[in-house]
């Protein structure tokens, strides 16, 4: 086949929606709308009448503590109230360092709004979600839980450095949104706020379940609760910037040219550390630097981070079973991207890259166009040996998986069967 130099990289498309997460948190507003109206520029506000509450509920916070270690997991669970006098935090580990159901129970009663961090990395529904977001919008995503009881506040005033997704679970909640006093702070940023010079409201909104609220970086906000408890999920979006890009950017400059190695020398003048520094950059645009940068910067959030938990060790069982008229699948929440370096072709997913020689490289574009196919139809020069071998190393490396499972279930009958006749 010919040679392709520094091909780019394919995105995973859904079978079914190209941004079918956000089409989820915006519908009936289209993407191309909502990227070009609200993205990093103003608040918005969504309903969506099926609701989330397949994501998680009210019911299912005792559980969470469970997802702690024996002594407990810094910043995981916590609980905080605002009140006329000002913000607490309220102390729910027991003395042996897990997180107390009953202190919990004795906040949330006493007002307290009841904190669970980092949930794309522990409840299986919100982590499959995060992740078919973290691909589609091509950043890093995160959801925490709040659960505040009827008449309390949880915070005050205050602004976020990255754009968040409100997904209202249950109950319903008071949002105040005001114009930033900084415009689109990076992550540094003290996001502490003087209530008393709060700039102009540019939204008011009482929050019931299934309204999704955007709020993009930097604008301030507040909640409360009224005749009812809220649940609500704050999805989180760490925006690429065009800064982290130049960051980037550098950084793989200096890995290629000893120039920005040097240490800067004591006796430079501001004069020659102006020249210096602009012959540096100016040298930034030779050669595939910028698009390598960019694809990296790009690729990073779509293969970061851990599968998806989905049992997969059912599928490993029978791995080796693969046959030619096999149906396999994607993972569950498994975005992946094709990437061409030489003669060298790779599939890259969250956790693992399963790379080859280059001529495999329809094959792996094969895999990742189609969620659902038969390993027989695996494009390209492999042999039918080759394209069980390709697949089965696709499942044990954690990519695809039986369909339905029927894979591993029809090894795990047979094996049964072998051992029944053994005896």
């Amino acid at each position: 086949m010919p040679r392709r130099k520094n091909a780019s990289p394919s995105r995973h498309a859904d079978s079914a929606h190209d941004l079918g997460a956000l089409h989820s948190l915006i519908r009936p507003t289209t993407a191309t709308t909502f990227l070009r109206d609200f993205w990093d520029k103003a608040p918005a506000l969504f309903h969506q009448p099926a609701g989330f509450g397949h994501l998680i509920s009210i019911a299912d916070l005792d559980t969470l503590v469970g997802l702690e270690g024996p002594r407990g997991e810094s910043g995981f669970l916590r609980a905080t109230r605002t009140t006329d006098t000002g913000s607490e935090e309220r102390a729910i580990a027991s003395p042996a360092g897990a997180t107390s159901l009953q202190a919990l129970y004795g906040a949330w009663a006493d007002g307290f709004t009841i904190i669970a961090n980092g949930l794309q990395r522990k409840w299986p529904s919100i982590a499959g979600f995060c992740r078919r977001l973290q691909a589609e919008l091509r950043c890093p995503v995160g959801a925490n839980l709040y659960s505040t009881p009827a008449g309390a506040q949880g915070f005050a005033a205050h602004f976020d450095t990255h754009d968040v997704f409100v997904v209202q679970l249950e109950g319903a909640k008071t949002w105040r949104v005001f114009r930033p006093v900084q415009e689109l702070p990076l992550a540094d940023a003290d996001a502490r706020v003087d209530p008393k010079k709060l700039g102009p409201l540019v939204k008011l909104a009482t929050l019931i379940a299934g309204d999704v609220l955007y709020i993009p970086r930097g604008f301030i906000h507040d909640a409360v609760t009224a005749q009812t408890h809220s649940v609500h999920l704050t999805i989180g979006v760490n925006q690429a910037r065009w800064v982290d890009l130049v960051k980037d950017l550098v950084t793989m400059a200096a890995g290629r040219d000893v120039r920005f190695r040097r240490a800067v020398p004591l006796d430079q003048s501001p004069v020659a550390a102006r020249r210096t520094v602009f012959d540096l950059l100016s040298s930034l645009h030779a050669g595939d630097l910028i698009e390598r940068s960019f694809a990296r910067v790009q690729q990073q959030p779509i293969t970061s981070g851990q599968p998806v938990p989905d049992g997969h060790f059912l599928t490993l069982s029978g791995a080796r079973r693969v046959k030619p008229a096999d149906m396999v699948e994607h993972r569950a929440g498994m975005p992946c991207i094709v990437t061409r370096e030489g003669t060298a072709a790779s599939l890259r997913f969250p956790g693992n890259v399963v790379s080859g020689p280059a001529w495999i490289e329809p094959a792996l574009r094969f895999v990742a166009a189609h969620r659902v196919f038969a390993v027989r139809n695996l494009p390209g020069a492999l042999s039918a040996e080759g394209k069980c071998v390709l697949a089965t190393r696709l499942i044990r490396e954690g990519f695809l998986r039986f369909h339905n499972r029927q894979g591993a279930a029809t090894w795990q009958r047979r094996r049964s069967v072998r051992h029944q006749k053994a005896r």
